[in-house]
């Protein structure tokens, strides 16, 4: 029999079996303190139970940790990722497909209207991604959701734009000023060629 400590309050006694299911349902952590039946010394439920090396990661605990379902079993390490890939996948799409739109000419500029909503979407499922435990993936969307992606979608219409204007007006330019003297006469009739 072994009593438990939560909130200062020492639990139990309680059978080993039973310890070890709420160690499973996350009601017990690995620095809970736990004592036998007839010990006055309290260690943790870690170096009572588990003989756990140096390099060991928390338990990743479901968001119900008292669910009581094959999926809602306590695991040691990191959640794998398949369990958000898919979130990380349609945030980088998103942001991708936006900003590529940013950037086409005169187009580009309605993307200032959905850029708002892109980035809610994106900052939304960086903060899952980062709740189901993968952190570089959710800090990352996070990071360009913030400095990179308001930069493009302003600036991307402006740029493209501008370029295709300047490019347009450039091509459609006269040269101002006297005729050059190498003009082709030969090609204007005789009547319509300046008299010198």
């Amino acid at each position: 029999m072994i009593y438990y400590s939560l909130d200062k309050k020492a639990l139990g006694p309680v059978p080993v079996e039973r310890l070890h299911d709420l160690f499973r349902r996350g009601v017990v952590g690995v620095d809970t303190l736990i004592r036998a039946e007839g010990s006055r010394n309290w260690t943790t439920y870690r170096s009572h139970f588990l003989p756990i090396p140096q390099t060991w990661e928390p338990a990743w605990v479901p968001a119900d940790p008292l669910a009581n379902s094959a999926d809602s079993r306590v695991r040691m390490g990191k959640a794998p990722s398949s369990e958000y890939s898919g979130m990380v996948k349609a945030g980088w799409i998103l942001l991708g497909l936006t900003t590529f739109l940013a950037f086409i000419p005169v187009f580009g500029f309605g993307t200032w209207l959905v850029g708002g909503m892109i980035a809610l979407v994106t900052i939304t499922l960086a903060i899952i991604i980062l709740a189901r435990g993968g952190t570089r993936d959710g800090i990352l969307l996070l990071m360009v959701t913030f400095f990179v992606f308001p930069v493009a979608v302003f600036l991307g219409p402006l740029v493209s734009t501008l370029s295709v204007a300047a490019a347009a007006a450039g091509s459609n330019s006269e040269p101002h000023g006297a005729l050059d003297p190498r003009f082709p006469f030969d090609l204007i009739p005789p009547a319509q060629q300046p008299k010198h």
